[in-house]
């Protein structure tokens, strides 16, 4: 019986030197995101030329390009007032038992003077290193839903599209920038390329900006799902005879899914609507929802089901449509707070009942991002089947 979440894992420049990513989001309204990657440093080698010993940092870019440049800590920024956030993901790596030979490599995204930009911080693990690469014609930030892409403006040092060598104390925090063009407000879903010395170079790993508070201020319209109609009544309704349940059909079909766990919800004043696919394998099957359904939030907080559109609960019914439809319900839960960000769902067993392979087996979802399923009411459009004879 049938009931029924675009991240950044911590990338590695060397595949054996992998570490799991970091809390993110604990900065100030203008930070994007922020992540890090760890990788091995390269040794430290004796450079006849500079008369110094050096690092060479691993090569970065597809072909030499021009001269190499030399930045000398005059032409630098510091972290300066990024020191906090880049100590509060250090504190965060504690726990990880790491090589004493991996490094890490921290990155974050923010909109400051109505541009956009990339800091790319680096701490110095020798004086001076070589080969170093910051970005070039690679170097975009693409909005994975409408494909624009956003080209860099300027690199603070200014060393786009050349290696350059890096002199300044060691253990010091270089705060390299790359700076965008503004991203709309509507933007949420990007991925940044070209930037492959902090693990940005992939555009299929999709990164969900967040901008604190703008995601939560408003509510959603009530969802404009179709409601089942019903095409046989229940017939003195005995959930051990299947014979007298209800049958339903012409219900909301949609475009086929991932999976049937991939939920949409909309927030209003009223209720919370949470639509639930399913994927219909054969001609009838049947389907039900109890009372005992619920979500519950990050901080514990309950909120009942109310109803499910166009469907009694705590009955046992059939849907009669198209073998390999996939449909929606909606269930309709009690409001939950703008300021909730994760919500679980949370379906119990339901009573046992004869019939031919009959269960009715409860469902859990944890931790589902409240922002991600707002983003899924696009996938729960009404689809009109088509069938070529």
């Amino acid at each position: 019986m049938k009931q029924s979440r675009v991240a950044i894992m911590a990338t590695c420049i060397l595949a054996s030197a992998c570490a799991p990513k970091v809390a993110e989001n604990f900065t100030d309204n203008t930070t994007l995101y922020q992540s890090s990657i760890h990788m091995y440093a390269p040794p430290t080698v004796w450079d006849e030329e500079l008369q110094d010993s050096v690092i060479e940092w691993h090569k970065t870019a597809n072909k030499y390009r021009g001269d190499v440049k030399t930045v000398k800590t005059e032409d630098l920024n510091f972290a300066g007032r990024h020191t906090q956030p880049y100590q509060k993901i250090s504190e965060a790596l504690e726990n990880i038992k790491l090589p004493n030979d991996l490094i890490g490599l921290f990155w974050e995204l923010k909109e400051e003077d109505n541009q956009t930009v990339l800091h790319c911080y680096f701490t110095m693990p020798a004086h001076p290193v070589k080969r170093m690469w910051l970005g070039g014609e690679e170097t975009y930030i693409v909005d994975e839903e409408t494909g624009v892409h956003y080209k860099p403006r300027v690199t603070t040092p200014d060393v786009m599209q050349q290696y350059f060598t890096v002199q300044a104390p060691k253990d010091s925090l270089i705060d390299f920038t790359i700076t965008f063009p503004p991203l709309p407000e509507s933007t949420r879903y990007i991925s940044i390329t070209g930037v492959p010395n902090w693990g940005l170079y992939d555009s299929g790993n999709s990164i969900k900006i967040n901008r604190r508070g703008l995601e939560n201020a408003e509510y959603d319209q009530k969802p404009n799902i179709r409601v089942p109609q019903l095409k046989q009544p229940e017939q003195n309704y005995n959930k051990d005879d299947a014979d007298t349940w209800a049958y339903y059909h012409k219900v909301h079909t949609i475009k086929p899914l991932e999976n049937e766990k991939t939920f949409a919800l909309w927030r209003t004043p009223e209720a919370t609507y949470l639509a639930v696919p399913h994927n219909q394998t054969w001609t009838r099957e049947y389907y039900g929802y109890d009372d005992t359904t619920f979500l519950v939030d990050d901080n514990g907080n309950q909120y009942k089901i109310k109803g499910i559109q166009g469907i009694p609960m705590n009955h046992l019914f059939w849907v009669e449509e198209c073998a390999g439809d996939w449909f929606a319900l909606v269930l309709e839960f009690e409001p939950i707070p703008l300021d909730v960000t994760q919500i679980s769902y949370i379906s119990l067993d339901g009573e046992p009942f004869n019939a031919w392979g009959a269960n009715w087996e409860g469902t859990q979802i944890r931790d589902m991002d409240v922002e991600t399923l707002r983003q899924n009411q696009k996938l729960f459009e009404y689809v009109e089947r088509k069938i070529v004879e």
